[in-house]
């Protein structure tokens, strides 16, 4: 049978495609809906030009050029010998779609965050769990169940978190990426934390593509050439197409000057367009892997950035695995199967299709917990070795206990801590900051410098700035729900007019003045417009070479000098609805 040789865009190699039904679609002249030209030899010596004709992958028939149509004239003898083929073809194509039908089975992981070493546990059952060994054993476990239909699949935020990643400016948790053998990857927000020449020397050390389809250079309008709009996987005869993205709000929520070059669009924008390219370039199966989050409530329903990209997507896309939230989601928006494992190596996404040989029927959707309790490793594990081998690397920084925990801390109360800690550091009247600086909680017991670390990953410098009482209450009600203060007290007063309904006050309880001035602390991060934020070029900055975990470390290491345990207090200090 006669072979079409279609080019694969992202290597720049052939691929055959075999043409069954299409001898019908060509012999009855049958449109379709287009696709790109091929190359056929078998056609050019009838007399038909390439120019003429397309090849609908999608639905596997050549179609006319809606530029040229055929030429007239094929002799008789070619059109019953066309007929005797297609007839043929479609004797041969059952048996074939039977072989080639079965389950394929996506693996989904996301926000690695460099999580080496495991660490927490599950509130609910109280196991631990995470890690970069307890994950392994979990995706070497799937691919022994469908070792040849199986593809992995991250969805961003691989490297920024840890001591052992952060202290080889992600070399580490890639090098972990690598031997878990991902398949594709979507870019993170948290991937520009060490500025895109960095992240492009880590794509260089990726064995696999990093995917962003929506994301822009400013300066010429189009995609950046060191990222990846898609790729094609093929894996036991069936092509898999995998299309990439980050959120679109990626300039509010890493530092704004490492992606000021870029333009980030809405992924619903070109998900539709993308997915047919793929089909017409020989995809049997279409996914997106984004780093886009959702929230999955009691009854099962999904909202967010996933679930608005979902529904753009319906009928095109076979399913989606996302990340960015930290949540774990497992289910379907709108007929199309969706799945977040949670972060930090805590858990496997799993989405089994039904591939009947020509498309999906079906599919199964669940999480995988990655506890680390009860591993089943093999004698010699190539992660382990490697994750023990950055450990003892950083164990004589990581291992060094600064202090001790009267009971656990709650993302509240640590708030609290790292809010007073920046404003005695800066002598300030107030402090501010996001609760996304904050990354983990903290056990009651020995404090290490590892444990400050990974709840303060990010290098963020305090900067002090001088305000108004008016201009500082602007600046809170620009993002409220993303500050955490101290020097402050705020309520929520729906009973005033919509412009004063923030109460804002001194600890004391005097109200904060609006024509006096305050010293005023926050992070690098949000005084450059991170999060949202806005009014706090109103005035003068002075940025400090002390980072928020160093002033933390300090705060940390006089209670222990003083002999007591850290216990700050857990009351939240900004009261405010959940609507707002």
């Amino acid at each position: 049978m006669s072979k079409l040789r279609s080019r694969r865009a992202d290597t720049g190699t052939f691929r055959p495609v075999v043409a069954r039904v299409g001898w019908v679609a060509l012999a009855l002249r049958i449109p379709g809906r287009g696709a790109p030209l091929v190359h056929c030899n078998a056609l050019q010596r009838h007399a038909i030009r390439r120019d003429e004709l397309s090849f609908d992958v999608s639905n596997d028939c050549f179609t006319k050029s809606k530029e040229a149509p055929l030429r007239r004239g094929v002799p008789g003898a070619i059109r019953i010998a066309l007929f005797a083929a297609a007839f043929l073809a479609l004797v041969v194509a059952a048996p074939d779609a039977a072989r080639r039908s079965g389950p394929v089975t996506l693996l989904g992981t996301t926000d690695f965050h460099g999580a080496l070493v495991g660490g927490g546990t599950d509130r609910r059952t109280g196991r631990p769990w995470g890690g970069a060994v307890a994950l392994a054993a979990r995706i070497r476990a799937e691919r022994e169940r469908s070792p040849d239909r199986t593809f992995l699949l991250d969805a961003g935020d691989e490297m920024q978190g840890t001591v052992e990643s952060n202290f080889t400016s992600g070399r580490a948790a890639v090098a972990v990426l690598n031997a878990f053998g991902v398949d594709a990857a979507a870019l993170g927000n948290h991937d520009f934390d060490w500025g895109i020449d960095t992240l492009r020397a880590r794509i260089a050390d990726m064995h696999y593509p990093l995917l962003a389809a929506n994301v822009f250079e400013r300066a010429t309008g189009r995609r950046p050439s060191w990222i990846r709009p898609w790729t094609m996987l093929e894996r036991d005869g069936v092509r898999v197409g995998v299309i990439g993205y980050v959120t679109p709000e990626t300039p509010r929520v890493t530092m704004p000057r490492d992606v000021a070059p870029l333009r980030f669009e809405p992924p619903e924008r070109t998900v539709v367009t993308l997915a047919r390219t793929l089909r017409r370039r020989g995809a049997d199966i279409v996914v997106v892997v984004c780093h886009l989050g959702g929230q999955q409530q009691d009854d099962g329903s999904i909202e967010g950035e996933i679930a608005t990209l979902a529904r753009a997507a319906r009928g095109h896309v076979d399913a989606i695995v996302g990340g960015h939230t930290h949540t774990f989601v497992s289910g379907r928006i709108a007929d199309v199967p969706v799945v977040i494992a949670g972060s930090s190596a805590r858990a496997l996404g799993r989405i089994v299709l039904d591939w009947d040989g020509r498309r999906v029927r079906g599919a199964q959707v669940d999480l995988l917990r990655a506890f680390s309790d009860s591993l089943q490793t093999p004698a010699w594990d190539p992660i382990a070795a490697l994750v023990d081998s950055m450990r003892a690397v950083m164990a004589p920084i990581t291992g060094r206990v600064v202090g001790r925990a009267a009971k656990p801390f709650g993302r509240t109360a640590l708030a609290n801590l790292v809010t007073d800690a920046m404003r005695q550091a800066a002598r300030a009247d107030v402090a501010i900051t996001n609760p996304g600086g904050l990354r983990r909680d903290l056990a009651a017991g020995p404090i290490t410098a590892g444990d400050v670390f990974e709840l303060l990953p990010f290098e963020n410098a305090l900067v002090v700035v001088r305000l108004t009482g008016a201009q500082l209450r602007d600046v809170i009600a620009s993002r409220p729900e993303k500050c955490r203060v101290s020097g402050l007290a705020g309520r929520w007063d729906p009973t005033r007019p919509e412009t004063e309904r923030l109460v804002l006050s001194r600890p004391d309880g005097t109200p904060l003045a609006p024509d006096s001035t305050y010293v005023v602390v926050t992070n690098s991060f949000i005084a450059t417009g991170g999060d949202g934020f806005v009014g706090w070029d109103a005035g003068p900055m002075d940025i400090r070479s002390t980072t928020i975990r160093a002033a933390v470390e300090d705060a940390i290491a006089a209670e222990t000098a003083a002999g007591r345990d850290l216990d700050p207090d857990e009351e939240p200090r900004l009261v405010l609805p959940e609507s707002n």
